[in-house]
């Protein structure tokens, strides 16, 4: 960067290293935690794939493998749909955005450049992440979140506080719904504000995401992992150069000690590689033993605690010219894409489905007869035929019934019976039909249950639980 803080061509160099490598750990942290045991199917396949690559993308960043990256973690999503995380669609909307931003870049340039890259997928990327998170931060708007003593944040509260009960000194749980609430709609607020409004945006995003798994009980290090990642493109423009400064003095102070950790880099890398290869043949990493909890809730810990500090040298250490944001792209594609996020946080209130749409851990019900929310009307509920078609399940022989309906006494919605039934032909169960029981088994050939549902749908929609009692379900 030059005396005038115009960043030069090595500066914009550096941004997309900073931000490549950050998008390899956002890659490399979903996949140790969601990598199925092995089957060799195109899931696993491309989990094991998305892991190497973003191993490779650390060790060595590169506009190649960076995209290569990209389009892995679209197809991964492609694949799995509608089981993916809210993270991990957030990262599919983000790497459409630089796969179209690539296309524009070459069909301009003949050549995808970093800087060129990273100048077109800036604005989108960041369109991408505010829609997103906004709509995560507007779903907890509702009473139950706000006034419930079954609000989700006091639940996740107790899970924090049961694995550190020191916690329960420095915490007053009836604050905890709505700092939660006003520390997540003021992110992204103030990142759309001038320049140092939008530092104070990015602190808040960083605390506040490191203090949700300040316990090993709450496992979203992977989501906190792709804010920190979002968050880097809101920085002022001194940013890098602050961070480059501050290595370069401790490279001069510690030259050996550096060296040895560049020589040692590669095999840093390659362990973990290995290491969940290996494990994911035995038992799905989900499952982890409980012995490694603590083992892999440090080495996350430090991982975010790492960048959190870079963020705070980044942010005040050195220079902090301003920056100018540039929101809008310049072509209509991205913009395709912001839609495609829009109507996705819309679907819970539109009636579609309930799941994947940025509402986790929110108390959000859209059920009719039990819509919650404070700000969005009812009246949006355009389709019903999806959400309020419940059914009470009482016994079944297959294992995922019995746990995610029958055990914890929650209704099950028609779509994902029916769903399952397709996906497990020999499935029986019995469930209620007012004061009746009604038993569903491959002979009886259920004219409702047994009806397919086409492929389209099943990629789509996805619902989740639903209480009898009016309380809420509370999980993502």
């Amino acid at each position: 960067m030059n005396g005038l803080g115009v960043p030069t061509k090595n500066s914009n160099q550096k941004s997309f290293s900073c931000f490549a490598v950050l998008m390899a750990l956002c890659a490399a942290a979903h996949v140790s935690v969601h990598l199925p045991q092995a089957t060799f199917s195109a899931s696993w396949v491309l989990g094991v794939a998305i892991f190497l690559i973003a191993m490779q993308l650390i060790y060595q960043p590169s506009v190649r493998v960076f995209l290569g990256l990209a389009a892995l973690q679209v197809a991964h999503v492609v694949v799995d749909a509608p089981y993916n995380p809210d993270h991990w669609l957030l990262l599919f909307f983000v790497n459409l955005v630089i796969l179209t931003s690539a296309i524009k870049v070459w069909r301009k340039d003949h050549a995808v450049t970093p800087e060129r890259l990273m100048e077109t997928l800036a604005p989108g990327t960041r369109l991408v992440f505010l829609v997103c998170y906004g709509f995560a931060a507007f779903a907890k708007f509702n009473f139950d979140f706000l006034f419930s003593e079954h609000s989700v944040a006091l639940e996740m509260l107790g899970y924090q506080i049961g694995a550190m009960p020191s916690l329960s000194w420095i915490i007053w749980p009836p604050a905890i719904p709505w700092v939660t609430l006003g520390c997540e709609a003021a992110i992204p607020l103030l990142l759309l504000l001038p320049n140092r409004t939008r530092h104070l945006g990015i602190l808040i995003g960083v605390f506040f995401h490191a203090a949700l798994i300040i316990s090993p009980a709450i496992k979203v290090f992977d989501f906190t992992i792709v804010v920190y990642t979002m968050l880097y493109l809101f920085t002022p423009a001194g940013f890098e150069r602050n961070l480059r400064q501050w290595l370069s003095g401790i490279r001069k102070q510690a030259p050996h000690l550096w060296h040895l950790l560049s020589r040692l880099r590669g095999i840093a890398l390659l362990t973990p590689a290995i290491a969940l290869i290996v494990t994911s043949t035995s038992y799905p990493l989900l499952e982890i033993p409980p012995r490694l909890l603590w083992l892999r809730w440090m080495v996350a810990m430090s991982i975010i605690c790492g960048l959190g500090g870079l963020c705070m040298i980044g942010l005040f250490s050195g220079d902090r010219q301003k920056l100018s944001l540039e929101w809008f792209p310049r072509w209509g594609l991205p913009y395709a894409v912001v839609g495609l996020a829009i109507v996705n946080g819309l679907c819970p209130y539109l009636g579609l489905k309930t799941q994947g749409s940025f509402t986790m851990f929110s108390n959000l019900q859209t059920e009719a007869g039990a819509w919650n929310h404070l700000l969005m009307p009812e009246s949006v509920r355009v389709v019903g035929q999806y959400q309020d078609r419940l059914v009470r399940v009482l016994a079944s022989n297959d294992p995922e019934l019995n746990r995610k309906y029958i055990e914890p006494g929650l209704l099950a919605p028609e779509f994902e019976l029916r769903r399952r039934i397709m996906q497990q032909p020999s499935l029986s169960l019995t469930m209620a039909d007012g004061d009746q029981e009604v038993e569903i088994n491959p002979a009886s050939q259920d004219a409702i249950l047994g009806t397919p549902i086409d492929l389209l749908s099943r990629k789509l929609l996805i619902f989740r639980p639903v209480s009898p009692d009016g309380r809420p379900f509370t999980t993502n």
